[in-house]
């Protein structure tokens, strides 16, 4: 015969399991320190790139709303002066100025990675899910 005694054991002990498990889940899925984007730059000359971990462009972007910024044949591309800060990831709601419907619209976002040039380092860049669209500058 189960006693009230042993059914508050019971409980009490796959309780104390379910918290301490959540606990160790929460410690192994912290972010991994990295450095953020600052008004549009993210400078990577001091950044290791020889332990091969991933690093998040995370930060302050700027944008261009409304403007597809293009480079044609190699030459030096327009950048235009009305450019807003953003945080990536974010949303633009506040960087489109229109009234009826904030979150349709297309604009730029432009994030310049300061490397050193003399280095011989090799870095990829992955973009977002397939719908995304992007464009390297030089």
């Amino acid at each position: 015969m189960i006693t009230k005694r042993r059914i508050f054991f019971t409980v009490g002990c796959f309780f104390l399991i379910l918290t301490a498990m959540r606990i160790i889940w929460i410690l192994f899925q912290t972010t991994p320190d990295h450095l953020n984007a600052i008004k549009g730059e993210l400078d990577l000359r001091n950044w290791d790139f020889t332990d091969n971990r991933t690093l998040s462009l995370d930060g302050q972007w700027e944008f261009y709303p409304r403007v597809l910024l293009q480079q044609k044949n190699n030459s030096e591309h327009f950048i235009p002066d009305d450019k807003v800060f953003i945080d990536v990831p974010g949303t633009w709601n506040n960087a489109i100025d229109d009234d009826k419907n904030p979150t349709f619209g297309y604009g730029s976002y432009r994030l310049r990675l300061l490397i050193h040039p003399d280095k011989d380092q090799l870095i990829m860049i992955e973009a977002g899910p397939p719908g995304a669209c992007f464009n390297s500058l030089k």
